[in-house]
């Protein structure tokens, strides 16, 4: 198990270098749509930005996974090549039949509802940026299911480098505002795909199988709804604070989002990459329950200390992004936070239904979780205004996790530890909330207060003795030995 788990770790480890660059991007850009876009310009963005996502999910006809599922397939291990030309063939042309659908309707759809009609301008945008990234995903998870991570962070850099350069460009020396923001993702998008390309037409091979394709959309179609529904749980929300209250609200709450955002990129992320190829390759062996129990609880522990962190410094981080007007999003950040560490327990608890090509299940369970966010912010938002879209989407991603949880593990059960992951939660949340009554007029005392806070947090579950004994010995050991993060929790799993 303890090369199984390495494994996984060490892939993990390099996603999160593009993960955490990622991250760096965003944390460079934001200043700038801060201080060079007014709130009502950062709210249309951040529609603009849920919009090409949910199209984008929608497009990719939840073959992403399938590229996936089938690369570790024995049955089709001598017609993998084959199998990626027919899924990226399929995808492609849908993908065409949606251009020539979006540029005929495109505009009189965008243009019906008070929540899409500010961004019916940036159509064109809209359609390619959308058609660039389904591909480019595609060819992104043919590079996780090969597991070759070092080049899928490469890319993932040139993307990185790219965007910034033009963000300056286009926002800061040419002020074209969210015209520019939308160049530089156009254009970053096509510079990935032309590095991308040349090799992802190597590994395909031109014959077109019909029994794959027929396998591919019955395990992907239902994904699809699935990738609704996700983003219906994370995106739909800025739709109704627009419908219901204004473009400054979006844009406030879209920031929030976004610096939440930071342990999703940083640590959810790039555990997610390496966890799905690991996991497909192992669920068959009898030795995999403790693999992915495990993985489950330190991926909680990492995730909760992140997010303690996130939540607790939400103030500071705003304070050096430079603009105090957007200080009402400190207090949707520590909901939201909570939320994606659930989404990540989420995801692990679906594997079940993964391993055992239930994804009908997952769309069904993901729609209504994401019909159930609908739901509760048409009721309270209107009564509470923004602060309900950050109750309602803690809520909801609650009762996903649960439901997912109890229904995967009637397919495939796995022995996670529940009391040790119910701990971790509730630590972290008494933490936050002590710290949240305590203050100093200081500023430096106030920030020495709140580091030690986030400190406090490994050393508190050792009180209640939260950590097995060969847990402990084993940290200590390589902490005598100044050895790596990655070396400690090979170690922890090397029993």
């Amino acid at each position: 198990m303890k090369e199984k788990v390495f494994g996984t770790l060490k892939h993990s480890a390099i996603y999160s270098i593009g993960n955490i660059a990622l991250k760096g991007m965003g944390i460079i850009t934001l200043p700038i749509y801060l201080n060079f876009l007014t709130k009502t310009e950062v709210g249309i963005f951040g529609l603009l930005d849920v919009t090409i996502n949910i199209i984008a999910e929608i497009l990719i006809l939840g073959q992403a996974n399938s590229i996936i599922l089938f690369n570790n397939k024995k049955d089709y291990e001598e017609k993998r090549d084959s199998v990626f030309f027919t899924i990226t063939s399929i995808v492609l042309l849908v993908n065409l039949m949606f251009i020539l659908a979006a540029e005929l309707f495109g505009s009189s759809i965008l243009s019906i509802s008070k929540s899409t009609q500010d961004i019916a301008a940036y159509l064109p945008f809209i359609i390619y940026i959308s058609l660039i990234r389904v591909i480019n995903n595609l060819f992104l998870n043919k590079l996780r299911a090969d597991e070759r991570s070092v080049f899928y962070t490469s890319v993932t850099l040139v993307k990185i480098v790219s965007f910034i350069g033009l963000i300056f460009y286009t926002v800061v020396y040419l002020k074209l505002s969210v015209y520019g923001i939308m160049y530089s993702y156009l254009i970053s998008e096509m510079i990935v795909l032309i590095v991308l390309l040349p090799g992802m037409i190597i590994k395909m091979k031109p014959v077109f199988e019909k029994d794959a394709l027929k396998e591919a959309l019955k395990f992907g179609t239902p994904l699809i709804f699935s990738s609704i529904g996700i983003m219906i749980l994370n995106l739909s929300d800025r739709y109704l604070i627009n419908l219901y209250l204004n473009l400054e609200e979006v844009g406030t709450y879209d920031i929030a989002y976004r610096i939440a955002g930071i342990v999703n990129m940083f640590l959810i992320l790039p555990f997610n990459q390496a966890m799905l190829p690991s996991a497909f390759k192992v669920y068959n062996d009898p030795n995999s329950n403790r693999y992915l129990s495990k993985l489950m609880t330190y991926m909680c522990y990492v995730t909760i200390w992140g997010g303690l962190a996130i939540s607790i410094f939400g103030e500071e981080i705003i304070l050096i992004l430079g603009n105090e007007n957007y200080s009402a999003a400190v207090s949707y950040i520590p909901f939201i936070v909570l939320a994606y560490i659930l989404s990540a327990m989420r995801n692990v608890a679906s594997n079940g239904m993964l391993f055992a090509e239930k994804t009908l299940l997952i769309a069904v369970i993901t729609i209504g979780s994401g019909i159930l966010n609908i739901a509760l912010n048409i009721i309270f938002i209107p009564v509470y205004g923004t602060i309900a879209a950050a109750y309602t989407t803690l809520i909801s991603f609650i009762v996903f996790y649960f439901v997912t949880y109890l229904t995967a593990n009637k397919f495939y059960k796995i022995g996670y530890e529940n009391f040790k992951i119910a701990q971790l939660i509730v630590f972290g949340v008494i933490i936050f909330f002590i710290q949240e009554y305590i203050h100093f007029d200081n500023f430096f005392v106030m920030l020495l207060v709140k580091f030690v806070f986030v400190l406090s947090f490994p050393f508190l579950l050792l009180l209640i003795g939260f950590y097995e004994k060969i847990e402990l010995e084993t940290i200590k050991t390589s902490l005598r030995s100044l050895r790596s993060p990655g070396q400690i929790i090979k170690n922890l799993l090397d029993k």
